[in-house]
């Protein structure tokens, strides 16, 4: 499939995305600004750019702007434009940054809006968090001389099982990407087989392997002992109470779900349930019967993680693909996570290694474990100790990547004017 093909199909699905994005701005309360920026219409006024523009950084969602984060702080200097594609990132980059850098939602890949992005903000280096392949964006940085490079970079199981047409649409458009940090091994060998020149290409490491430094002291946000459940999905919650009722009850549960806007679904469904459960935008400080208490606020997952009992990592019982087990692993966490783990798999692996982590591997085991983490103080103590020991031993990665982009500042070197002919 060659570019023109590409925005053909695009266009015709127009319709179709619209309506996705209409309702992802109603069910995540982006509002009216999600939509417009998200279709490339740039706010009156932004022609004259708050910050000059050196770095651009792309962070999809949550995960991402917390890799980006410690990277961003690093290079304010130079003038930084960051964009996420989801409201509940937003919100997290608006919370840290505030208006030192500018925040946008990442447009769409139409060729008017990215045409339209690309002259108001005119970034000169791109920095793509992990690996969202746009061929248009791609092939219009090629051609303005913007070079583009993939932190973290990946490519997942799923993106290797693709269909020709959609692998070759990929190559291209990674042919005007200039350099590429893989995450892995495995995943070098997987842009080699994309037909990604390596000498463009290293084997840098995991970002989220490690990253951040420790969570400095803070006051627990609950004047109750409670065990976490974070990230979660559809369906997970409804397994996590099952193992909590299970275990006794001992602790309050609190939940924060991966999508606060699902937070109101979750609560209506569990109070049916006659569980006493409230939300923390309702009720910041809950009541001494509270049961299950859903944080639905965006940004405290560090606060939560470092005084639970222990942790549930949500995204990994019913084909998510997992989150990311080093945040309370940072924390010295006891930490419980389901068997689908495939996008986290050298995170998890290494924790597993290191006696670090419990993992169900079947749904059926779950609830024995979350009963084993909510009786055993002793083995639950030993797990707190290992992943505590597990992270102290990975180096830095978000130093490492600084000293990357540093060297590329350093060169500014042009973009190689390559991508769709």
């Amino acid at each position: 499939m060659n570019l023109t093909l590409y925005s053909i199909c695009l266009a015709l699905l127009t319709p179709a995305i619209l309506l996705l994005t209409l309702l992802e701005a109603y069910r995540r309360k982006g509002g009216v600004r999600y939509v417009k920026e998200r279709f490339g219409l740039i706010p009156r006024g932004t022609d004259k750019v708050q910050h000059k523009i050196g770095l651009w950084f792309h962070a999809a969602s949550l995960g991402e702007v917390n890799i980006a984060l410690p990277l961003i702080t690093q290079f304010q200097s130079e003038g930084v434009l960051l964009t996420c594609t989801t409201p509940e990132a937003m919100r997290l980059a608006e919370a840290r940054l505030g208006s030192s850098v500018t925040l946008r939602y990442f447009p769409l890949d139409f060729i008017h809006g990215i045409r339209r992005f690309l002259t108001t903000f005119q970034p000169q280096q791109l920095y793509v968090i992990e690996t969202e392949i746009w061929p248009r964006l791609f092939h219009e940085c090629a051609i303005q001389q913007i070079p583009i490079a993939l932190i973290n970079g990946r490519l997942s199981d799923k993106t290797m099982r693709a269909p020709g047409f959609a692998k070759a649409l990929y190559a291209r458009a990674l042919a005007g990407v200039d350099t590429i940090w893989a995450r892995e091994a495995v995943d070098y060998a997987r842009f080699v087989e994309l037909g990604y020149s390596p000498a463009r290409l290293s084997c840098v490491g995991d970002s989220k392997l490690a990253g951040k430094g420790v969570l400095g002291v803070t006051a627990s946000p609950l004047a109750r002992p409670y065990c976490l459940a974070i990230s979660t999905h559809e369906g997970e919650e409804r397994a996590v109470v099952s193992a909590w009722r299970a275990a006794g009850k001992k602790d309050v549960l609190v939940i924060i779900p991966r999508h606060p806007a699902r937070a109101e679904g979750i609560l209506r469904e569990l109070t049916a349930e006659g569980l006493r459960c409230c939300k923390r935008t309702d009720c910041p400080d809950p009541s001494a019967d509270t049961e299950i208490y859903l944080a639905d606020t965006v940004g405290e997952v560090d606060v939560f993680c470092a005084h639970a009992t222990f942790v549930f990592v949500g995204g990994s019982l019913f084909g998510v693909g997992g989150h990311n087990v080093m945040e309370p692993a940072r924390l010295g966490k006891a930490i419980i996570t389901g068997a689908d783990t495939a996008n986290f798999d050298t995170q998890v692996r290494y924790l597993r290694e290191h006696g670090a982590i419990k993992q169900a591997d079947t749904l059926e085991e779950f609830p024995s474990i979350w009963r084993q983490l909510t009786d055993d103080a002793q083995g639950r103590h030993a797990l707190e100790v290992a992943a505590q020991h597990a992270f102290d031993a990975l180096p830095n990665m978000s130093n490492i990547y600084v000293e990357h982009i540093r060297a590329r500042l350093a060169e500014r070197a042009p973009a190689p004017a390559k991508g769709f002919p």
